[in-house]
């Protein structure tokens, strides 16, 4: 018996109709709570431990596959000294925080932080909800990496990388069409660029795929077969200039991402 098949891909479909009627009929709060109620599904599996949250329950995944950066992560209850004491001991490093709501799955509010802009952190934590999540963490983006899209069927018959400099927010979602993008699509083996205008970031695209596509098919093949969906899209960052140091995945999308759009 194959476990994806005659599981959760059945458990995914069951989630997957309810959801599509709850929206159909304008129910979006009735359909996010389907869609945390199938994230319960695989807590244990997938070590998830913010069930409660989209956002940071998809950053989770994307850790437990992946790997992660150094972070920390303050909840409703926790004290704002945990995130202040992570920007004093990483003052050499480029800091950013994100408010995730919990009801969000992309588009989050998120912005660079010093010492000298402790305010708006403070400001936020007093606003928080008491499932959102303030994520403050080591910024990914250097002057030497690009950020990049996968998008991937559940066994890689078609792929399609995205790659652009600057914030992997900005790039693909915020600012979408004002940056340039460098785009991949692999079907079955067969490789097509897509429109670009600065070659270096095509070549810095190939890069990636020469060095990472194989690791990439395992791991986004794995993650699908586990939850039972039929696609899944991984955003991270590469450093160009290093191309054996392993990317770093930030995000994962999720077929029952529209329900919190």
């Amino acid at each position: 018996m194959i476990y994806s098949e005659y599981c959760q891909d059945v458990l995914f479909s069951f989630y997957d109709q309810r959801i599509t009627d709850f929206l159909s009929n304008g129910q979006k709060g009735l359909a996010q709570n389907e869609a945390f109620e199938w994230l319960h599904e695989h807590e244990k599996r997938l070590c998830i431990s913010v069930s409660w949250n989209w956002k940071i329950a998809k950053k989770q995944i994307a850790a437990f596959y992946f790997g992660k950066n150094p972070s920390v992560q303050i909840h409703y209850h926790d004290n704002i000294n945990n995130g202040i004491e992570f920007i004093k001991h990483n003052v050499n490093n480029n800091i950013r925080c994100s408010y995730h709501r919990f009801d969000t799955a992309c588009h989050s509010e998120s912005r660079k932080i010093s010492l000298e802009s402790i305010e708006w952190l403070k400001q936020i934590k007093r606003n928080m909800s008491e499932k959102d999540v303030i994520d403050i963490f080591i910024e990914t983006s250097t002057s030497t990496t690009t950020c990049f899209r996968r998008v991937s069927l559940q066994y890689n018959e078609e792929i399609a990388y995205e790659m652009g400099y600057g914030q992997a927010m900005n790039v693909f979602e915020a600012e979408r069409g004002q940056h340039d993008v460098a785009s991949l699509t692999i079907n079955n083996n067969l490789r097509i660029k897509n429109s670009f205008h600065n070659p270096q970031l095509m070549s810095d695209l190939e890069m990636l795929v020469f060095y990472y596509e194989n690791y990439f098919a395992v791991k986004t093949h794995t993650l699908c077969y586990y939850l039972g969906i039929p696609q899944i899209s991984i955003e991270g960052y590469f450093d160009t200039t290093n191309p054996n140091k392993a990317p770093v995945i930030v995000d994962i999308d999720l077929p029952f991402d529209r329900a919190f759009f």
